[in-house]
């Protein structure tokens, strides 16, 4: 059994920088990150979730060098954060470690096409697919429940990233 949680009520960060930033435009919820070696992490500030699946359409522009994504079970001592870029790469890391990385297909790595990023976190496992393909799984408990963040990620190149159609399911505890 899932609910749908009102994902519109979300109340997600608006913060003005010339560097880095976040706030809505007609594109989208739009981030962006110009420092290099960072990552500019927006919140939703009145989502907190252990079971869910959560959906974003993001879109990232020719100057999105370096990608984004999202950060799921956000709180004091842990986080997921879950990133892809426009070469075809992904990876999934916590505030410590290295969960999984790779490159995948399912990637579009055109600038300004969509690629639909679903996660899905149920107990330890969690699963995430790109474009409705499955492209990994891992049971990790670094983190069992928090907050969601959308980021745009500067290692060397400015990126500017769009997120559109957040939608949050609750899922039920696997007993």
């Amino acid at each position: 059994a899932s609910s749908m949680l009102s994902a519109e009520g979300a109340v997600w960060d608006v913060l003005g920088g010339f560097r880095t930033g976040c706030g809505y435009t007609s594109n989208g919820y739009q981030v962006h990150d110009t420092i290099p070696s960072t990552y500019m992490p927006c919140q939703a500030h009145n989502l907190i979730e252990s079971d869910f699946t959560f959906q974003v359409e993001m879109v990232l522009m020719e100057t999105s060098g370096d990608g984004g994504g999202v950060v799921f079970r956000h709180n004091a001592s842990s986080e997921y954060r879950f990133h892809l870029s426009l070469n075809g790469s992904y990876d999934l890391v916590t505030s410590t470690r290295s969960l999984l990385s790779g490159t995948s297909e399912a990637i579009h790595t055109t600038p300004g096409q969509t690629n639909l990023i679903t996660i899905i976190a149920h107990g330890a496992q969690i699963y995430l697919y790109i474009n409705k393909q499955r492209i990994a799984s891992i049971n990790d408990t670094s983190s069992s429940d928090g907050s969601f963040e959308l980021f745009a990620v500067d290692f060397t190149h400015p990126t500017t990233a769009f997120f559109r159609n957040v939608k949050i399911w609750q899922n039920s505890p696997l007993d």
